[in-house]
């Protein structure tokens, strides 16, 4: 299981400046913190989409600076743990709806949307509640996370939300590419080393849906990332890309503007 303190140049940086590697959980994304009533005393994080907005659950010691800072220090901290950033950026995205959606390759209707390195499901949740889509199913190795991800989903109401352990490292685990349509992930392309594997599992879901699944839903995979210097230049951004086409995919890469400049990556047979 990945830990934050593996995660070197990604979150050292912002862990000596306490909540900064949890900025899309607070002001920063202009999210709004309040305490939930459950007896597991774990705090709830809203964020406006839709016309109700959405219940996340956090653990509570990521909303407590001091209590973070020692969870990063002693490396009892997950990465599922976190709101990050690109899951904030497609809720808002989303919430937004009209044309734009569509020509950028983000139209989920009526699909069945198997989302990858779910954590605590804010991105899959925001598809079910602003896309229209016919199922959506969080995925995640980090069972703790994925419960919370599904309790999330109940409160919300989103009856369409499911929930699965999957680590896409391990083909055994995977689905019948039939059983969807579309991959979703933000947030994944943090680790060079995995590109390799999560791109088999691409092939697998694209290429075999492809020749064989849905029938008129030609199947696409969405990733929502950050841009900054390290992915640029070193390992991720571009090498994920790289592996992919050498794969036989097709890479489309569009810039997303706003206060947190991100990527969308889009990825089909």
């Amino acid at each position: 299981m990945f830990r934050l303190d593996k995660f070197g140049r990604v979150v050292g940086r912002m862990s000596r400046t306490r909540l900064e590697a949890v900025a899309a959980v607070a002001a920063a994304e202009q999210l709004h913190l309040s305490t939930s009533n459950a007896s597991n005393a774990r705090k709830s994080v809203k964020t406006p989409v839709g016309p109700a907005g959405l219940v996340v659950h956090v653990p509570s010691y990521v909303l407590d600076p001091e209590a973070f800072e020692r969870a990063v220090a002693d490396g009892t901290s997950r990465v599922g743990d976190i709101v990050w950033p690109s899951s904030v950026a497609l809720a808002e995205l989303l919430a937004t709806g009209g044309p734009r959606l569509a020509r950028l390759g983000l139209d989920f209707r009526d699909k069945r949307v198997l989302e990858l390195g779910s954590g605590l499901g804010l991105a899959g949740m925001s598809v079910a509640m602003s896309a229209a889509p016919s199922s959506v199913t969080l995925t995640d190795h980090d069972l703790e996370a994925l419960m919370l991800a599904e309790q999330s989903a109940k409160e919300n109401g989103l009856a369409k939300v499911s929930a699965r352990p999957l680590d896409w490292q391990q083909p055994e685990q995977w689905p019948a590419a039939t059983e969807f349509d579309a991959v979703l992930a933000t947030d994944v392309l943090y680790h060079g080393t995995e590109h390799g594997p999560l791109v088999a599992f691409l092939q697998h879901a694209l290429l075999a849906n492809d020749a064989g699944g849905s029938g008129d839903k030609e199947p696409f995979a969405v990733f929502i990332e950050p841009v900054h210097h390290e992915r640029v230049t070193a390992t991720d951004g571009q090498q994920f890309e790289a592996v992919a086409r050498d794969a036989g995919l097709v890479v489309e890469v569009t810039a997303l503007p706003g206060p947190r400049p991100m990527q969308l990556i889009r990825v089909t047979a």
